[in-house]
C-alpha cells in the first residue's frame, strides 16, 4: 500500500498544535508516517508533541538542536522520509479527515506527480474570513493542467499539494533554508520541471491566520522585497540545472504593485531584465 510521509513543522504551537495533529492521526487514509520536526519550541510544544507519540507509533520526531526555521524543518521531513508521496502540513493549521485519501487516490489514479487541491479556506480565530482558489481554475477540478501557466496562476501555498517523493530527490527540490516566503520558490523549482499537475477540489483546507503568523508579522514591503528574491533564487536554481524552459514575466506576483517603494520598483526593474535575459539563453539553447 502506498506510503504518505506526513511533515510537521513545529514551533511554538501549543495553542493549535492537538487540532491538527488529531486531524492528521485521524485521516480515513492510515498508511502513513507523520515526520514532526521539533525546531527547539520554548512553549509546551515539546510535551504535546511526545505525549502524541506515546499514542500512535506512525509519529516520528526529529529534534533540532538550534531553531532552524520554516525551511530547514521541512527539509529534515524530505531528508528523514521514506514514503511514496509527501505532504506538508503546517502545525496551527488542521484537514478534514479525507484530505490524505482524495489526495492519494488523484496521484494513483492518474500517476500524477504532483496533486494540488485547491479546496483551502483561511480562518481568523473562528471566522472564516477568504476562499483560497484561485479564480483561473475555479471551473476545473479532476483533471491536469499545464505546469508552466500554472506557476502563477495557482494557489503558491505548500499545503495544498502532494509531491512524488522520488521526483523531489531526483530534481534535489528543497526549500531555500533562512528564506520568507519559501513555498513560491519550491512552487516554481518543481512546476519547471514538470509538464502537467493534476487538480482536485474534494476535502478541505483550513488555514489560520493568527497574531503569530509568519505572514501576519511581515510587512508589505518586506513581504514583497522577499518574494523578488525568491523568485531571484529560483531563477539560480534553474540556471544552475539547466532547465531549458521559459519564464513568464507575469511570474512576479501583481499584490504589491500599490506600493510606492522606490527600491522595490529598482529590485522588480532589475528581475525583470533578469527573466527576459534567461528566455534568451533558453530560446537559443532550444534552437540549437
Amino acid at each position: 500500500m502506498t506510503k504518505v510521509s506526513v511533515v510537521v513543522p513545529i514551533y511554538n504551537v501549543e495553542n493549535y498544535l492537538e487540532e491538527c495533529l488529531e486531524s492528521v492521526i485521524n485521516q480515513t487514509y492510515k498508511n502513513l508516517e507523520i515526520i514532526c520536526v521539533e525546531d527547539c519550541s520554548t512553549d509546551n510544544s515539546r510535551v504535546l508533541l511526545e505525549n502524541f507519540a506515546q499514542k500512535d507509533s506512525r509519529i516520528k520526531i526529529i529534534y533540532h538542536q538550534t531553531n532552524r526555521g520554516l525551511s530547514a524543518a521541512r527539509n529534515s521531513g524530505i531528508d528523514h522520509s521514506s514514503g511514496d508521496y509527501i505532504y506538508f502540513i503546517d502545525s496551527d493549521d488542521w484537514i478534514d479527515d479525507n484530505y490524505i485519501e482524495n489526495l492519494v487516490k488523484a496521484a494513483l489514479d492518474n500517476n500524477a506527480e504532483i496533486v494540488v487541491n485547491t479546496n483551502a479556506i483561511s480562518k481568523y480565530n473562528k471566522f472564516s474570513i477568504a476562499h483560497l482558489e484561485n479564480k483561473t481554475y475555479n471551473h476545473i477540478e479532476n483533471s491536469f493542467i499545464d505546469a508552466t501557466p500554472a506557476i502563477q496562476n495557482i494557489i503558491w501555498n505548500t499545503w495544498t499539494h502532494l509531491w512524488n517523493r522520488n521526483f523531489l530527490n531526483r530534481i534535489n527540490a528543497r526549500f531555500p533554508e533562512g528564506e520568507l516566503i519559501e513555498d513560491i520558490y519550491f512552487q516554481i523549482i518543481t512546476y519547471l520541471q514538470i509538464d502537467k499537475i493534476y487538480i482536485i477540489r474534494n476535502a478541505q483546507y483550513h488555514h489560520r491566520f493568527h497574531s503569530k503568523s509568519i505572514m501576519a508579522t511581515i510587512s508589505k514591503d518586506n513581504a514583497a522585497k522577499q518574494i523578488l528574491r525568491i523568485i531571484n533564487l529560483a531563477i539560480d536554481y534553474a540556471e544552475e540545472h539547466s532547465i531549458n524552459k521559459p519564464i513568464s514575466l507575469s511570474i512576479i506576483p501583481q499584490s504589491y504593485k500599490f506600493l510606492k517603494n522606490e527600491k522595490i520598483n529598482i529590485q522588480e526593474q532589475k528581475l525583470i531584465e533578469r527573466i527576459q535575459e534567461y528566455n534568451k539563453k533558453v530560446t537559443k539553447t532550444n534552437e540549437e
